[in-house]
């Protein structure tokens, strides 16, 4: 009689074992909201047990030592939750990456070879943004910023065309054109050393234009233009330039547009 009741005792906790673990698994899946995986189907590991001698020292006469196998079940679970993380925060990324990025209602960039330098437009880069109505509710610059690379830490900002110039009035819809680019840019621009560059704005249908300088802290060494007109967290980069000034320092400059903060 003692025998057949342990029996069944060892068999209910089995399956309360295996319906546990299959129970946990399910929850962590679901709670992921990555994938619904049903119906899963998962052997617990059978215990063994082993009979103590009574003269052993146990308390019981009958003592059993429990002993867990198949650790690939173990391994499986761990394998299968690492492939859920990993997917989990590639899917968050992609999710954020949609989130911050926004298109332009238009962006159009043309590069001139060789521009007339006796005439204001068009220069070497030349691009037209129109912003959507939606986009055009908040206040945006057009700014130039600055980056040491190497060397004595510099950082060095400047509104070249303020809110006021993209919109006359609050609420207008912010469409413009801008050029910049020479192939002899003037030299020594403020201080010895820097180099500028030329720019200038109008406004699309605004009868207003405006001029500026970007200013280099050295001679230029590359520029690359953005052609993929999308707003990233509000700041759109349209040319980045490297330049080392007389001693060797390496700097970066960006041409962006950019929401007031």
């Amino acid at each position: 009689m003692l025998t057949g009741r342990r029996s069944q005792n060892e068999l209910a906790f089995r399956v309360s074992v295996s319906a546990a673990i299959r129970a946990r698994l399910q929850s962590v899946i679901m709670l992921s909201g990555i994938v619904r995986i049903r119906n899963i189907r998962m052997h617990a590991a059978e215990p063994e047990f082993e009979r103590v001698p009574t003269n052993s020292g146990a308390i019981f006469e009958h003592s059993y030592i429990f002993h867990f196998h198949h650790l690939k079940y173990v391994a499986y679970i761990v394998t299968v939750l690492t492939m859920l993380w990993v997917h989990g925060v590639s899917l968050a990324q992609n999710s954020n990456s949609k989130v911050a990025a926004e298109k332009l209602e238009m962006f159009n960039f043309e590069e001139v070879i060789a521009a007339n330098p006796n005439q204001i437009t068009p220069r070497k880069w030349n691009w037209e943004i129109k912003l959507s109505p939606e986009q055009s509710k908040r206040r945006f610059q057009i700014v130039q910023e600055t980056i040491g690379k190497n060397g004595p830490a510099s950082a060095f900002s400047q509104v070249l065309f303020t809110e006021k110039d993209l919109q006359k009035n609050l609420g207008d819809i912010v469409h413009f054109k801008l050029h910049t680019g020479d192939e002899n840019p003037t030299v020594n621009m403020n201080k010895k050393g820097n180099v500028g560059l030329g720019v200038s704005f109008s406004r699309v249908g605004g009868g207003y234009g405006s001029s500026s300088w970007i200013v280099l802290p050295g001679k230029i060494v590359k520029s690359a233009v953005r052609e993929q007109g999308l707003l990233a967290k509000g700041e759109l980069i349209l040319i980045s330039f490297e330049s080392v000034d007389s001693v060797g320092n390496k700097y970066t400059t960006d041409l962006k547009l950019a929401e007031s903060r």
